[in-house]
């Protein structure tokens, strides 16, 4: 994370505990304390959370639908079966001998 998205995240907490003190639901010093254990929280959860989105659109057959879905693009030819499925796959993906995807209306 970014030192912007940090202090973004930080300044999101004072406010919302700042809130909580003022409606009476918490004292400051318990407040700080989430505040604190939330704010150690942040580094390794956004580094999960970015794993995830690595692994999700790294998958070949979301590489394969987002290529097929560009407007310059004429045709993709995949080898590989499992990733021109009929239910996701755009109309100009092909395997060599036939066609893959359903036409769009």
């Amino acid at each position: 994370m970014t030192p912007q998205q940090v202090a973004f995240i930080q300044q999101i907490l004072t406010i919302v505990g700042s809130v909580v003190t003022a409606m009476g639901w918490s004292t400051p010093a318990e407040v700080g304390t989430w505040i604190t254990v939330i704010m150690q929280a942040v580094g390794p959860v956004a580094a999960l959370g970015g794993l995830v989105w690595t692994v999700l659109t790294t998958r070949k057959a979301a590489i394969v639908t987002a290529v097929a879905s560009m407007p310059e693009v004429y045709k993709v030819e995949v080898t590989d079966p499992t990733l021109a499925r009929n239910d996701v796959t755009p109309v100009n993906v092909t395997i060599p001998g036939q066609q893959v995807g359903t036409p769009r209306p």
